[in-house]
């Protein structure tokens, strides 16, 4: 049968021309997916813990801060971060990135959210980590003391809460920071910051023993009331049924050390008793642990009262260290204790403190 005049096939109604532009329409189309593809490939893995710190490190480097605090935030909120120590490490690299830009409180932020991930799990940090947590620590220190020497502080204190080593650091910083920087910082004796509640990781007293049937009712923290800092750590209980302990612990982490060294802290009550502060130690090598209890030195009024605790903690357990064969030198004060006595009651517990003692002034 003849075809009619002007027929066209249907399955050729496009010209070799018109085939070949859609051809190349179409692989420029899959060529640019892969390429989104592919960068949006290296943009996830750099957030990968494999691959984060290289990428954050070399912005750092460059002087790209906003990029580095983009890759550390990737890998903080990446689900690929199985384990915290990773995590740590993305916070310290951001604190760093943030105070290369400028925003100081978000460095700090950051400095102390890393400094309670590595107090509370050390396992996770090298020595280089916290190395690295002591130098970011005195950088950020340095360059905002002159105007803002709470902010030093703080720095600074985070860098000896992370590792612990708040006795061995803080002689470190008495014996190398600038002597403008020291008067900022310290009018009277070199100090760091054990714990103030005021970091977003703080955390109240929690019960470490009660066998006099005590009820904790509450315990929070409690901006409204403080003696030095600006919150301070809530804790409400019954009266007692019985004796027995009824201890309320601040965990921390406190390396002892052979070099001098003393813990201060503020306690309110409600009402007036006889409750006291139990240090709790733990020694690695014999696994074994230990405590001492202490009062108040002064009584400050309005119920608060000073403990300002000086003990020989180097050395008053060498002797019956050694009878067991252990050194003393790698114990730690675990927790602060709030040894309860009396009847029902409220405490505040404020800032707790290191400090260098000058043994010639008053306790």
């Amino acid at each position: 049968m003849d075809k009619p005049a002007g027929w066209q096939n249907p399955g050729t109604f496009l010209s070799r021309k018109q085939m070949l532009v859609v051809w190349l329409l179409s692989t420029a189309a899959v060529l640019l997916l892969m390429a989104v593809v592919l960068r949006a490939q290296r943009e996830i893995a750099q957030y990968h813990p494999s691959a984060f710190e290289s990428a954050a490190r070399k912005a750092l480097a460059s002087g790209a801060f906003d990029r580095a605090v983009r890759i550390t935030t990737g890998a903080v909120q990446s689900d690929s971060l199985a384990r915290p120590g990773h995590i740590g490490k993305a916070l310290l690299l951001r604190a760093e990135g943030q105070a290369g830009r400028g925003a100081v409180v978000e460095a700090l932020e950051d400095l102390e959210a890393c400094a309670a991930r590595w107090r509370d799990a050390p396992w996770d940090a090298r020595p280089a980590d916290l190395a690295e947590l002591r130098t970011v620590a005195v950088e950020l220190a340095l360059r905002v003391v002159s105007a803002e020497p709470e902010d030093a502080l703080r720095a600074l204190s985070a860098a000896g809460r992370g590792a612990g080593e708040f006795v061995e650091y803080l002689y470190k910083l008495k014996e190398l920071l600038p002597e403008d920087a020291k008067s900022r910082l310290w009018p009277e004796e070199p100090f760091l910051v054990i714990e103030d509640f005021e970091g977003a990781d703080a955390k109240g007293l929690v019960r470490a023993a009660e066998t006099q049937g005590r009820t904790l009712l509450e315990s929070r923290l409690d901006e409204r009331v403080a003696w030095k800092g600006r919150r301070s750590a809530f804790l409400e209980v019954s009266g007692p049924a019985r004796e027995g302990q009824s201890w309320y612990a601040l965990p921390t982490r406190v390396a002892l050390s052979r070099l001098p060294f003393a813990l201060r802290l503020w306690v309110r009550e409600e009402h007036a008793s006889s409750t006291s502060v139990r240090l709790a130690y733990w020694f690695e090598t014999a696994h074994a642990s230990a405590g001492t209890v202490d009062g108040p030195t002064r009584e400050l009024g309005d119920g608060w009262e000073l403990f300002d605790i000086r003990r020989d903690f180097g050395d008053e357990r060498r002797e019956w260290a050694e009878k067991e064969g252990y050194p003393v030198a790698d114990g730690t004060i675990t927790s602060l204790v709030l040894a309860v006595e009396g009847g029902a009651n409220r405490f505040w517990l404020d800032r707790v403190e290191v400090y260098l003692p000058d043994n010639e002034k008053p306790m």
